[in-house]
């Protein structure tokens, strides 16, 4: 799999969610924000780390129930929304 969209994920102490070296996690932009509790996070997107960080931005939408990407190719461009 190249993109995996969780509910609900599981966090640690941290409020972080545990992934293998494989996966890169994005959270909501509010995740760990002071004026939003952590807990309050329930979404997560993984992404393959084959697949390059410089073809995908985490997009910033202001909801702990919202993480959000945008794949980029060479003449597209596709967004990604795990909504709660």
């Amino acid at each position: 799999y190249d993109i995996i969209a969780i509910q609900e994920p599981y966090k640690n102490q941290y409020h972080l969610t545990q992934a293998s070296s494989k996966w890169r996690v994005v959270y909501p932009s509010t995740h760990l924000r002071s004026d939003v509790q952590a807990a309050a996070t329930r979404s997560v997107i993984l992404i393959n780390s084959d697949i390059s960080t410089n073809s995908w931005t985490a997009l910033s939408v202001d909801s702990p129930d919202v993480s959000a990407v945008e794949l980029r190719t060479e003449n597209k461009k596709i967004r990604i929304f795990n909504i709660y």
